[in-house]
């Protein structure tokens, strides 16, 4: 007696085993997962993946997806999961919020049963977009069946699209438009400057660099800065304008010290005629021997 009662409890538990297990199973849901991405400042092309996980056996599937209005849907493309789908999503449509994603395979009879990716969703972003957003798409309101028309549970995970800076192009050129150096900066970044460009003297003219003409502390667009220079005449020592017999003065009384002659109040650029990089004697004696049209002395800089 007390064995058949026993082989009875055990048959009973079997059972009562089996019929939770099936409705364990019976509970179990399909996944649609919106992917979460990052994309910079004005990006007008952010991939985002829909995924199909955890699934069950599914043949076709519906799903509405909700978007930030900082987004727009410019397309959507299928995805690698069911891929002969028989349903095309309407261009039309890419207007609406939420949009309706719907695909069914249209040559199988059998489920699909692997997880991948259902669509691709294309969004650009708009101006209202800066660093830092958290920009949410939902998925919801879905149905989906599997290969013998019975409907398959579906849950459902948030995605995002994370703002990240802007990065822009500073181009840096010299005076007659050349490039100089090009870089990349993150928005309200400083630029690094390249190292100060030199121009070449012309018809006794020369050039200092003096900075570049555009501000680029706090870069928020493409921006092109061009290098600044001032111009000196060689000779030209009280910076009157010209190169004269006064300026043979001016000279020799800077190197002798003479009050009111000190280097602050003459242009020692161009007073350094052999551009040695020091103003001295051997300078002075070439703008003397320019104003007297020494042979070889006339046109200045005089670089031996």
């Amino acid at each position: 007696m007390n064995k058949l009662l026993r082989t009875i409890t055990l048959a009973l538990f079997t059972v009562m085993l089996a019929a939770l297990m099936c409705a364990s199973a019976s509970a179990a849901t399909t996944t649609v997962e919106i992917g979460s991405v990052e994309a910079t400042e004005g990006d007008v092309n952010v991939k985002v993946p829909v995924y199909i996980k955890d699934n069950q056996g599914i043949i076709s599937v519906l799903a509405k997806i909700t978007y930030d209005d900082a987004l727009t849907l410019t397309s959507v493309e299928t995805g690698e999961l069911i891929t002969n789908s028989f349903c095309s999503n309407d261009p039309l449509d890419l207007a609406s919020n939420p949009y309706t994603v719907y695909l069914s395979d249209s040559t199988s009879l059998e489920n699909v049963t692997d997880d991948g990716v259902l669509v691709y969703l294309y969004f650009s972003l708009d101006e209202t977009a800066v660093a830092g957003d958290e920009l949410v798409i939902t998925a919801h309101d879905g149905l989906a069946y599997d290969a013998n028309v019975a409907k398959v549970s579906l849950a459902y995970t948030d995605g995002k699209v994370t703002v990240l800076p802007g990065t822009y192009t500073v181009t840096f050129n010299d005076w007659d438009g050349s490039p100089i150096s090009e870089i990349n900066v993150k928005k309200g970044e400083a630029a690094t400057a390249p190292a100060d460009p030199t121009r070449a003297d012309a018809d006794g003219v020369g050039y200092i660099f003096s900075g570049w003409d555009t501000a680029f502390d706090n870069v928020t667009s493409d921006i092109t800065v061009t290098a600044k220079y001032t111009s000196f005449i060689y000779g030209d020592v009280d910076n009157d304008g010209s190169f004269n017999t006064a300026d043979g003065v001016v000279l020799p009384r800077n190197l002798a010290k003479w009050q009111g002659y000190e280097d602050s109040a003459i242009n020692m650029n161009a007073a350094d005629l052999n551009k040695d990089g020091v103003v001295d004697t051997t300078d002075s004696v070439i703008l003397a021997r320019s104003l007297a049209k020494w042979q070889g002395y006339i046109d200045l800089p005089y670089v031996a």
